[in-house]
């Protein structure tokens, strides 16, 4: 079983950084059954399709862009539950050169699947 590290986290953050769609399937489950509740949007995203199609919306693009805004972690939990990690922190975002920084908890299930750990489910909340 591979172990897990900041490093699978950090790989994350810089999906959502870089804004590289190329890096998606190396992240998330490849399965209907994966889940995200997006801070943005309302209700349940469920599946691989469905949750790709929900970066895009977000102008995720292959090869990623370069853009200002900044997305990093902060105060994380990790706990191991045999072949299952739950990590939980807050999440930080600024938006450009706007000097607002949206903020709210975030809760990450990752699965060790046969190539890596993979995240089964993401859930976004906002901080007002």
């Amino acid at each position: 079983m591979r172990e897990f590290s900041i490093d699978v986290i950090n790989r994350w953050v810089n999906f959502w950084n870089t804004y590289d769609l190329r890096q998606f399937e190396n992240l998330f489950l490849w399965s209907n059954d994966v889940t995200y509740f997006s801070s943005e949007k309302y209700g349940l995203i469920k599946g691989y399709e469905a949750l790709k199609k929900h970066h895009q919306g977000f102008d995720f693009v292959d090869g990623g862009k370069i853009q200002e805004n900044r997305l990093w972690l902060e105060d994380l939990d990790i706990k191991k539950f045999y072949n299952t990690v739950v990590v939980c922190g807050i999440w930080f975002f600024k938006r450009g050169n706007s000097d607002n920084v949206q903020k709210g908890s975030v809760t990450v299930v990752y699965i060790n699947s046969s190539e890596s750990w993979k995240i089964a489910h993401m859930n976004f909340g906002n901080y007002k």
